[in-house]
């Protein structure tokens, strides 16, 4: 990280919130704008000014919150200075266009679309559309997650292994 900050590179911290929060207070002065950090490295004490191209993403599926549902174990609650320095936040949607297209190369064409139909078009919903309506429902009828990754692997499988092993 600090030579992309001396170069002026863009870095990706994928699962940020899985450091821990002594780690990510490490990474403060870093991200603050027209910092001036002093390092102690193989060659002796330096001072190190971020190159003004220099970006940090991060990404994190608790928004450093952490998580006590399970569905992220591992993750850790970060400290808030730490989580401001990331701006600006972004939440970020599974793109269903995409995601069928990824699955599409595994799956029969009739799968698909009884996976992805729309209401529109076809006059009811596929069988992802309700899951992931009845995940986000605040009543809760599903305690638990639906993500892209999930549904490539049951592609793949259903492909390999056909359609009673891929279920």
């Amino acid at each position: 990280i600090t030579e992309a900050a001396q170069k002026g590179w863009g870095v990706v911290l994928d699962e940020i919130d899985a450091i821990t929060a002594n780690v990510g207070l490490v990474f403060n002065k870093m991200f603050e704008e027209n910092a001036t950090m002093v390092l102690l490295t193989e060659t002796g004490i330096e001072t190190l000014q971020p190159h003004p191209d220099f970006r940090v993403i991060a990404t994190a599926n608790t928004w450093g919150r952490g998580d006590s549902t399970g569905f992220y174990a591992g993750t850790n609650m970060q400290n808030d200075a730490t989580m401001d320095r990331f701006r600006p936040k972004q939440d970020v949607e599974y793109d269903m266009d995409i995601e069928r297209q990824l699955v599409s190369p595994y799956l029969p064409t009739a799968v698909v679309e009884a996976l992805y139909a729309d209401k529109v078009t076809l006059g009811k919903e596929g069988l992802i559309v309700l899951i992931r309506r009845a995940i986000a429902d605040p009543n809760n009828e599903i305690d638990d997650i639906c993500g892209m990754r999930p549904i490539l692997y049951f592609a793949q499988e259903y492909q390999d292994l056909g359609w009673h092993r891929g279920m």
